[in-house]
C-alpha cells in the first residue's frame, strides 16, 4: 500500500508535527526516520519508495508520537551531538546545548596559553564538558567530573567510552566539591541557574522531560554560584581559571558573588544570540 512508502510516511509525519506547532518539524522527522531505519539523514531521499516494514512503521509512529507530545528529539534518538562528537543522553541528564560550547571554547583557549594540565568538571551530567577537553586537549593530564547523580554519572561514563576518553577521566559521585580532593588549574561548570518559578515556564520540551534537578538553581536562580564562590577557592591552584554558564541576566549577579569571595572576573563571554553566557574569574592576586 502507498502510505507505506517512506516518502508518503515521512510527508504525513511532517504534516502532524506542523499542526501541533512544532518549528522544526521536518527536520525532526527526518531525524526520527533516519535513526528509526539506522540511515544518514542525506539518504532518506534516495529511499522514497522505501517500504518500510511492519516493525519499522511501528516504531517510527511510537516515536513521531513522542515527538507529538514534545519530547525532545535527543530523548526520543538517546543522542545528541556537542563540539562535533556523538553523546548518549536519556532523562537522567540535560542535553547539551551549542551555548555551551561557548565555555568549553574558552577554557581550551586557555589552556593552549598557559600549562594548565588538572581540569575538574561540577555538575557534569551527560560529561559533554570534560569529555570534550579531554579529547580535544592531550595536555590534560588530569580530569575529574563531578555529579550529585549517580544515574548522571552512569551516562557520563558510557560517553567517554564511546569517545575513547574513559581512561583520561576520574568520575566522582559529589554535592559539588564535598568529596572532591586535590588541586586544579581549571574548574569548569554549567550548574542549575533556573529560577524555582520559572522552571514551569519554560518550553514544553524542557520543562516536562529534562530533569528538574539539572534545572533549577534555586528561588533566584544563584544558589550553586554562591556554593561554587564559596568553595572552589580551596580547589583552584593560585594561577587558575573558573569557567563558568551563566543564565542571560545573570553576569552581575554572579561576578557580585565571585568578588565578595575574593575572586575577579577576567572576562564574560556572550552566546551566538549575543546573550551573556559565560563567566570567567581568577583568584584576586
Amino acid at each position: 500500500m502507498a502510505e507505506n512508502y517512506l516518502g508518503e510516511i515521512l510527508k504525513n509525519a511532517k504534516q502532524r508535527l506542523f499542526r501541533v506547532g512544532i518549528s522544526t518539524w521536518a527536520l525532526d522527522a527526518e531525524i526520527i526516520l533516519a535513526y528509526i531505519l539506522d540511515l544518514r539523514k542525506e539518504q532518506l531521499i534516495t529511499h522514497d519508495n522505501y517500504v518500510l516494514s511492519p516493525k519499522q512503521l511501528e516504531d517510527f509512529e511510537a516515536a513521531v508520537e513522542k515527538r507529538l507530545n514534545f519530547m525532545p528529539v535527543q530523548y526520543i534518538i538517546k543522542k545528541a551531538e556537542f563540539m562535533g562528537l556523538d553523546f548518549y543522553v536519556d532523562s537522567h541528564v540535560l542535553i547539551p546545548r551549542a551555548d555551551t560550547e561557548m565555555l568549553v571554547e574558552a577554557a581550551m583557549d586557555y589552556m593552549k596559553a598557559s600549562e594548565a594540565q588538572t581540569l575538574l568538571d561540577i555538575c557534569t551530567g551527560s560529561g559533554a564538558i570534560a569529555i570534550s577537553l579531554a579529547k580535544y586537549c592531550p595536555g590534560l593530564v588530569k580530569i575529574t567530573a563531578s555529579d550529585i547523580s549517580a544515574k548522571a554519572l552512569a551516562v557520563a561514563h558510557v560517553n567517554a567510552v564511546d569517545n575513547g576518553v574513559a581512561e583520561k577521566i576520574e568520575f566522582e559521585e559529589s554535592n559539588l566539591l564535598e568529596n572532591i580532593t586535590g588541586l586544579f588549574d581549571i574548574i569548569v561548570s554549567n550548574p542549575p541557574y533556573i529560577r524555582e518559578a520559572d522552571i514551569k515556564e519554560l518550553s514544553a520540551n524542557v520543562a516536562a522531560y529534562e530533569p528538574f534537578i539539572a534545572l533549577s538553581g534555586g528561588e533566584d536562580g544563584l544558589f550553586f554560584y554562591r556554593k561554587l564562590a564559596e568553595e572552589c577557592g580551596f580547589y583552584l591552584n593560585q594561577n587558575g581559571r573558573i569557567f563558568l554558564e551563566i543564565g542571560y541576566d545573570q553576569a552581575e549577579s554572579v561576578t557580585e558573588i565571585f568578588f565578595d569571595q575574593g575572586f575577579c572576573r577576567i572576562s564574560l563571554i556572550k552566546d551566538l544570540a549575543g546573550l551573556d553566557r559565560t563567566l570567567i574569574f581568577g583568584k584576586n592576586i
